[in-house]
């Protein structure tokens, strides 16, 4: 797996944009490489939006689904 943002400080990758200091060295990143407050929103939205429509297509099957679209991506909190 590629990613393409890494902490500047010790080169490891970001996996949360969200977080503001890096979760391996503790550095703080630039704002530059972290998500704005209009990417959050539009990340958010399309979080709601996916979990509806699995919630719906899980009910279509007979089943439930309250897990996030972005399962391997789980959000570790920050702003």
């Amino acid at each position: 797996m590629h990613f393409q943002f890494k902490c500047p400080e010790c080169n490891r990758a970001i996996y949360n944009r969200r977080v503001k200091t890096c979760e391996f060295c503790g550095y703080q990143f630039p704002v530059a490489l972290l998500y704005s407050e209009d990417d959050k929103k539009r990340l958010d939205e399309l979080d709601k939006k996916e979990s509806r429509k699995r919630a719906k297509e899980g009910l279509k099957l007979g089943g439930s689904d309250t897990g996030s679209f972005i399962d391997g991506f789980a959000d570790c909190g920050g702003d």
